[in-house]
């Protein structure tokens, strides 16, 4: 007699860069969805919106939280929307390796399969894709470097700093990671 398999109980993780809430949850649909034809039970939903990967400096809480929970045996799967929303940066790959090779963690992307971090090749490719991810970050930084350089040459932004006497500061957006949009002369 064949014994039946557990479901997996997975965890899903969620992340933008820079985002206002409609992007996470396009992911979460995506990632419920693959859930689903896969017999999995979700357990855990890890949100860090609006949270670079990119700098190390800046904690992702709830990826943390999604590793504590993968060695404490609550979650043994985690689906992503694609892998570089889990991993950006090399250093962190290997640690994710190491921790999914010990706890038999199964990781399913909804854009690239199964993220197979248990054999020599599933490795590579995850490694590639990480040097990749890694690369496509430090690039689009000197993009926007570059536009900010012009667009402040043009007068166009003030590129954030103290706000200049006698101007209004124009936004785009809310909280700490609103962008200055321009600064206009205050008649008043």
């Amino acid at each position: 007699m064949k014994a039946t398999a557990r479901a997996r109980r997975v965890g899903i993780y969620l992340r933008i860069s820079d985002d206002r809430l409609k992007g996470v949850r396009r992911q979460e649909e995506d990632c419920r969805l693959l859930a689903a034809s896969l017999g999995w039970k979700v357990v855990e939903v890890y949100v860090d919106n609006d949270v670079s990967a990119a700098d190390r400096r800046k904690v992702r809480k709830r990826y943390q939280q999604m590793l504590v929970d993968i060695e404490s045996d609550h979650i043994d799967a985690v689906i992503a929307w694609h892998p570089d929303r889990v991993y950006r940066q090399p250093r962190e790959l290997e640690d994710l390796i190491d921790l999914i090779e010990a706890k038999e963690t199964e990781i399913r992307s909804c854009l690239t399969g199964r993220v197979d971090l248990t054999t020599p090749g599933g490795r590579f490719n995850a490694r590639m894709l990480g040097v990749v991810a890694k690369y496509e970050v430090e690039h689009k930084q000197e993009r926007i470097n570059r536009k900010v350089q012009e667009l402040v040459q043009a007068g166009a932004i003030h590129n954030g700093g103290h706000r200049p006497f006698g101007y209004e500061r124009i936004y785009e957006g809310t909280g700490p990671r609103r962008k200055v949009i321009e600064d206009r002369i205050d008649e008043a």
